[in-house]
């Protein structure tokens, strides 16, 4: 890890350059927690941001919106920085990757559904964008889905799943463990009965989807990356993430039906 020493001081560099004399106006996504929550404040991607930010010196105002709504205030310049986004638009600058989501396919009849044409007939909820995200293959299988719908709560596709709407989610497995604990509390009874036969199954296509953090400024990226890496070779990106996933991974769902993910790589 020798090697490198040098981003910090490049960091450093690169910013003076790029600093803007007020704070950045940064966005997140909202309600997905343990990513984002919106209601805290708190969550992997707020706290990563949180320690990059603070070693460049740099300021941040934060907005929250839809996954959407983040990328079009991006495009337009109402927003500096804009948080797990993909990186579509060649006007903008984008960090490398961000996080990770490892969506799964969660049922709860006790099957498994190992590609789309599985899920034909199915009520079919997903992220908003997924359409995006997934791409071609996914889009043509959705025609033949029960019904399909995209949540830019993604609480409230949980909760949608929960009261028997959607027979399938498509969902990273944090995000729904997090999901499912707050209902917890609320609806013990129906929490117990959906989780008795859980299964999850990695998505086809797109079971590990990286995201980025999008720039208007290059500069500001650059001094952003060499941050990132340095976090990541230091061991504090991974400490942020892993702090989450014990929070609401439940140990005992490493079991039958579920496939175990390879770590999170730099």
């Amino acid at each position: 890890m020798k090697r490198l020493a040098w981003l910090p001081g490049l960091a450093g560099m690169l910013l003076a350059t790029a600093q803007a004399a007020e704070p950045l106006k940064v966005m997140y996504g909202m309600a997905r927690p343990p990513f984002v929550d919106d209601q805290t404040g708190r969550g992997i991607a707020p706290d990563l941001m949180d320690e990059a930010l603070r070693r460049m010196g740099q300021p941040q105002i934060r907005r929250y919106g839809a996954v959407l709504r983040v990328m079009a205030e991006l495009k337009a310049g109402q927003i500096d920085v804009g948080v797990e986004v993909q990186p579509d638009d060649k006007s903008l600058f984008y960090s490398g990757r961000f996080s990770v989501y490892r969506n799964f396919a969660i049922s709860r009849d006790g099957q498994a559904y190992p590609d789309w044409a599985s899920m034909a007939g199915k009520a079919v909820c997903a992220w908003q964008g997924a359409r995006i995200s997934l791409g071609d293959a996914f889009v043509s299988a959705s025609k033949g889905f029960g019904r399909y719908q995209e949540f830019p709560d993604q609480r409230k596709q949980v909760l949608s799943w929960l009261n028997g709407a959607c027979d399938l989610l498509l969902i990273d497995e944090m995000l729904f463990h997090a999901s499912l604990q707050g209902l917890a509390r609320l609806r013990p009874q129906q929490v117990q009965e959906a989780s008795r036969q859980l299964r999850l199954a990695p998505l086809p296509q797109g079971h590990e989807l990286w995201w980025h953090v999008g720039f208007r400024d290059a500069a500001l990226r650059d001094a952003f990356d060499a941050t990132l890496a340095a976090m990541k070779a230091d061991g504090s990106y991974e400490r942020i993430r892993e702090h989450y996933r014990q929070l609401v991974v439940p140990a005992a769902h490493a079991g039958a039906g579920r496939t175990v993910a390879a770590p999170v790589p730099d």
